[in-house]
């Protein structure tokens, strides 16, 4: 009785609830229906709780799935933690919302039945170019690294999830972690911060190599077109803060590199990120990216100076520039015949 008048307020075209809190009121399939029944007609909800309400293996997922694929949903933000959600509800809501266009941040924490078969389904919602999630968290879910490895592959060209939160996973270590970056090279990948908690356990962790690799992901070195297409967008990770207390001398290094690159990312201008890190890579002190531009066309070089004195940061790399091309100088070269030469 009680979800059947709640059901039909939502129905009613006056109605402008904006946030539904039904969190813990351990709600049956049958309560479920009715209400998701009723949030299909509505146009104005955008926030709905369902944190521990009970059962969501089986109709309650199909339900709620409704919902997402219905081409009028309004649900901006959905919370289903501690509810039992298997492998048939993970995947009944990865159906829907390969579909949906409205939903931005998807709470499942604390559903720790769904198999690695589960998530593999679930994820195809991910690898949908026009999912509309924006933060996916996925605290005590009993993700692992397979399983993480799994959700990674999905986001290669996801473009819009930004925050991905996989806290408090006991089997997701270090290992998972530059799953990650082994997926960013080449990628559309939009993940700006990975959440989780530094494992135990790091004695036992090759790192040196897999920092190498992280480092390549944020910027590739073996060429300015590689640098310019590695990823500006990753900035965030307690990881790398956490990891200053454990680094060695071989490898930190390599941290503190990786940790100007995060820096750097953080700049919502991306053109400027990859034009900062061209030019802290190949053409500071020592570097040879001068002579890559040393063979272009001479109507192309006031765009290059231009380029790369846009700020101080580029005037020491303007200047190693022209001095690496003193044709440009030479006015005996440029004066008409019978004129009389002049020393710059």
């Amino acid at each position: 009785m009680g979800c059947t008048a709640l059901a039909n307020l939502l129905k009613s075209p006056s109605s402008k609830i904006l946030e539904l809190n039904l969190s813990e009121t351990r709600m049956d399939s049958n309560c479920i229906e009715i209400l998701c029944n009723a949030i299909i007609t509505n146009k104005s909800l955008q926030t709905l709780d369902l944190v521990a309400i009970g059962d969501l293996s089986g109709s309650g997922c199909v339900s709620l799935s409704t919902v997402l694929s219905h081409p009028v949903c309004s649900l901006e933000e959905l919370s289903l933690g501690g509810n039992e959600i298997d492998d048939e509800g993970i995947i009944c809501l990865g159906r829907a919302l390969s579909v949906n266009k409205t939903l931005r941040r998807l709470d499942l924490s604390n559903t720790d039945d769904i198999t690695l078969a589960g998530w593999e389904e679930f994820s195809t919602c991910l690898a949908t170019p026009h999912s509309a999630l924006k933060e996916l968290i996925l605290e005590r879910c009993n993700v692992d690294n397979e399983k993480a490895e799994v959700l990674f592959s999905a986001l290669r060209e996801n473009t819009s999830l930004k925050i991905l939160n996989i806290c408090d996973n006991d089997y997701f270590t270090l290992r998972g972690f530059f799953a990650f970056f082994h997926v960013l090279p080449g990628s559309r990948c939009a993940i700006e911060e990975l959440c989780m908690h530094l494992p135990d356990g790091l004695d036992d962790e090759d790192l040196e190599n897999e920092w190498e690799i992280v480092f390549r992901a944020l910027c590739d070195t073996s060429s300015i077109e590689s640098t310019y297409s590695s990823n500006h967008i990753f900035h965030t990770s307690e990881v790398f803060d956490c990891m200053v207390e454990y680094s060695e001398d071989e490898y930190e290094m390599l941290l503190e590199e990786i940790n100007i690159m995060l820096s750097m990312n953080k700049n919502p201008n991306k053109a400027e990120v990859a034009r900062k890190k061209i030019l802290k890579c190949h053409f500071s002190e020592g570097n040879s990216g001068i002579n890559a531009l040393a063979c272009m066309h001479e109507t192309v070089m006031p765009h290059a100076f231009e380029w790369m004195g846009r700020d101080e940061l580029g005037y020491s790399s303007m200047f190693r520039f022209l001095q690496s091309l003193p044709m440009l100088f030479d006015i005996s070269r440029r004066q008409p015949a019978g004129s009389k030469k002049r020393k710059l």
